[in-house]
This record gives C-alpha cells, sequence and structure tokens, in this order.
C-alpha cells in the first residue's frame, strides 16, 4: 500500500482489478505445472546445473544459499 501523498504503484493498481480465479493462477502454486518445468529442465542438455548456472546466472555458493534458505 502506498503511504499517505504517494501515489498507487499503477501494476498494483491493474492487479486489484483481476478477478480472484485469475490472481490465484498468478501467484498460486501448482504441482503439475512444477514437474513438467523440472521435467524440462532435466531434458535439456546440462540438466538443472546448466539451468542455475546458465540460465540463472548462480554461482555454486548462490545455490547452496537457496537450499539453505529453501529447504530448512
Amino acid at each position: 500500500m502506498p503511504k499517505a501523498g504517494e501515489a498507487e504503484d499503477p501494476a498494483m493498481a491493474f492487479f486489484r482489478t483481476l478477478p480472484p480465479e485469475v490472481i490465484q493462477a498468478l501467484m498460486g502454486v501448482d504441482a503439475r505445472y512444477l514437474a513438467s518445468a523440472f521435467e524440462a529442465i532435466e531434458t535439456r542438455e546440462g540438466g538443472w546445473e546448466r539451468y542455475t548456472r546458465e540460465d540463472l546466472g548462480l554461482s555454486a555458493a548462490d545455490e547452496a544459499r537457496l537450499k539453505s534458505i529453501m529447504l530448512d
């Protein structure tokens, strides 16, 4: 929410106009979509390591930190 006297971010103003089911689709998690994404990553040459290093630009240390945050 914007502070008093500040203009609302136009993207957030638009987001508020969306129906709840659209917001759920955009913000929710569907296990089938995740499984498909992971499968697509693994079928590419280099698999997960290539995806994290080249596509996301993460170092091994970055990936270890993310795992620590997300899995603990």
